[in-house]
């Protein structure tokens, strides 16, 4: 083996596979960590946070569709009484 490494040709070679197989260790501890990122549960304490966040929003979210439905009827009875005069 230390006669192959003498040759510069094999040794850049090496060389070069090795920083290959380093940088795919990267990608995959950075992808692995996007992965645990994007994965929770409704017990872990981020999806506890995010499913207190989603159920606040679901009041005004709720209140502000009432509100644009009235404004529809309201609007299409508008339209409707102007439109038989």
């Amino acid at each position: 083996m230390r006669q192959l490494l003498l040759d510069p040709a094999v040794n850049r070679e090496f060389e070069r596979l090795r920083a290959e197989v380093e940088a795919k260790g990267r990608e995959v501890k950075g992808l692995q960590e996007e992965l645990q990122a994007v994965h929770f549960s409704q017990d872990s304490k981020s999806g506890r946070m995010l499913m207190a966040k989603c159920r606040a929003l679901q009041v005004p979210h709720s209140c502000l569709l009432r509100a644009v439905h009235r404004t529809s009827i309201s609007t299409r009875r508008h339209s409707r009484d102007f439109m038989s005069m």
